[in-house]
């Protein structure tokens, strides 16, 4: 499904023009008294900063989207520990067989 208009600059700017990631690491909003909206970020690969002038529903755009990839991060660094600690527990209860044997040619 293409992108509406208005949210193209959005979505522009979540790539980085240097190494191409969709890694935002950092966002600042600037709202200026002419109505536009400064948006600062930098990458999370290269840590490149970049701004851009954006009306300010595309900064809302963005800064929804910035929200919701972090949201997600997190959801993904929780699960990540979640197994961690059920391995853990499982390797308590059990701990692996014959240790002693090789585990190479």
């Amino acid at each position: 499904m293409p992108w509406p208009r208005r949210h193209r600059a959005a979505r522009g700017l979540r790539r980085c023009p240097i190494c191409r990631s969709s890694a935002i690491a950092a966002f600042e909003r600037l709202d200026d008294e002419d109505g536009t909206v400064t948006v600062q970020l930098r990458c999370g690969q290269c840590a490149t900063w970049r701004d851009a002038e954006l009306r300010p529903a595309e900064a809302a755009t963005l800064e929804r989207l910035h929200g919701r990839d972090l949201a997600r991060m997190a959801l993904g660094l929780e699960q990540g520990e979640r197994w961690r600690e059920l391995d853990l527990d499982r390797l308590r209860a059990t701990p692996p067989q014959g240790a002693s044997r090789k585990t190479h040619r």
